[in-house]
């Protein structure tokens, strides 16, 4: 996928998927309280952000020093003084994830060889989901110095739906998870007002008034083993509703405005450095709990969500002959204060020093892409290749997942059709671009 660059992208489906199992084990937390039994968390959030444009994805993400087309709205607003037509663009995205998760097994201990109890570690099931559809599109106006731009883009979407049998914990005191079935479904989207102005050759400036609309919903259910029957808490539990424990849903319903900026400076006219800086939006979350068989439920709760914020700087360099671009980008995540004390408290995803229950973390991450345009043709012809390192990928097999990206495109005198990919172990992105100047 492109650039660690504001835009919900890696593991939209892995997220959703994980919420919603760590909704199941904050509720199991509530249930089991009740039943003297201890939480034992196993998801973990994270997300990657990605520029739009097949051509960004095709650089692995580097492109904040180069924003020289529609995307550079979202990208780096400050590249927009690049183009010198009136222009539109659209965009369309695929995804295919097959991201692993806890689908039954042991967590700790040493199994009884009762049952399902036989082999240690955790039984990793994994979910494959396909989905496309269109992703990006903006409208750019130069006037002189300024160029302005409109746009919108789907930063996420995601739908999910897991099955876990629970897991087992220790040796002495036997505990075993209640097996759950977990749905989830988020979208995210913005809107933005982007301006770019010329101060002279060299330096560019960019603002860009971002509108974040957040929808996400997720539902786990409980099943347990059979309480008049002992050792069926080593036997498959049915999800049948004699055997449903509780049910727990969680909202996060709401939008929020920020200004996001950048930077574009040309100390020489086959070198620029770019810089930009997009905080992220605030949302209300909501959950609540209810058990099977018990009056009433637990009180809701909410808190502020925060999408996290971006940062980055990268440097690009067009070789004499104007054929050969390279780039290179580095760029801050801040997950500080990411969830809230909704989900890292009420939801316990720090607790018992669960290796899965990683702390969020802001983290570097370094993209790198190169471009080679055969400019004797017309229409001019362009192959990219980049890659980049997603240091917490957020899926249970592959923590540091490698991204390779590459990528073509096709450029006439008004039309030019970019293809994109951006291929993984854990989840592979096609992007198609079409962009028309006026």
């Amino acid at each position: 996928m492109g650039a660690a660059d504001v835009a919900f992208a890696r593991g939209t489906r892995q997220a959703s998927r994980m919420l919603a199992s760590a909704l199941g084990l904050a509720m199991f937390g509530l249930v089991g309280a009740a039943q003297g039994q201890a939480v034992h968390p196993r998801s973990h959030l994270d997300f990657n952000f990605s520029n739009p444009g097949a051509r960004s994805l095709g650089f692995g993400g580097a492109f904040a020093p180069l924003a020289d087309d529609a995307t550079a709205a979202f990208a780096n607003p400050a590249g927009l003084v690049q183009l010198v037509r009136p222009e539109v663009s659209l965009e369309a995205r695929g995804w295919s994830s097959s991201a692993a998760f806890a689908a039954g097994g042991r967590f700790d201990g040493t199994p009884t060889g009762l049952g399902i109890d036989t082999r240690p570690g955790l039984l990793l099931a994994h979910e494959s989901t396909s989905e496309a559809g269109p992703s990006f599109a903006s409208a750019i106006w130069p006037r002189g110095r300024w160029t302005l731009a409109l746009y919108a883009h789907e930063l996420a979407r995601a739908d999910s739906f897991t099955e876990s049998q629970g897991l087992f914990l220790g040796s002495g005191g036997f505990v075993r998870e209640p097996a759950s079935r977990d749905r989830a479904k988020l979208r995210l989207h913005t809107f933005g007002l982007a301006a770019g102005w010329r101060a002279n050759d060299r330096w560019s400036f960019g603002l860009a008034l971002v509108r974040f609309d957040l929808s996400f919903t997720a539902r786990s259910e409980l099943y347990g083993a059979d309480p008049n029957r002992p050792e069926s808490s080593y036997e498959p539990i049915p999800y049948t509703p004699d055997r449903l424990l509780g049910i727990g849903t969680m909202s996060i319903e709401g939008s929020d405005t920020t200004v996001s900026s950048g930077l574009l400076f040309t100390p020489h006219e086959r070198v620029s450095i770019g810089l930009f800086l997009r905080p992220g939006a605030s949302m209300t979350a909501n959950a609540e709990v209810t058990r099977s068989g018990a009056p009433g439920r637990w009180p809701p709760v909410d808190d502020v969500t925060n999408v996290p914020s971006a940062a980055g700087a990268g440097l690009a360099w067009r070789s004499p002959s104007g054929r050969l671009t390279l780039a290179g980008q580095l760029d801050y995540l801040a997950y500080r204060g990411f969830l809230g004390s909704l989900v890292e408290n009420f939801l316990g995803l720090h607790s018992r020093g669960n290796p899965e229950a990683r702390p969020y973390q802001s983290a570097w991450e370094g993209h790198f892409g190169g471009e080679y345009a055969l400019l004797s043709r017309r229409p001019v012809v362009a192959f990219r290749a980049g890659a980049w390192v997603d240091e917490h990928s957020g899926d249970l097999e592959h923590d540091r997942v490698l991204h390779m990206a590459g990528g073509v495109g096709v450029a006439g005198e008004r039309l030019q059709v970019d293809l994109g990919a951006d291929v993984s172990s854990v989840l592979d992105t096609v992007s198609l671009s079409v962009i028309y100047s006026f």
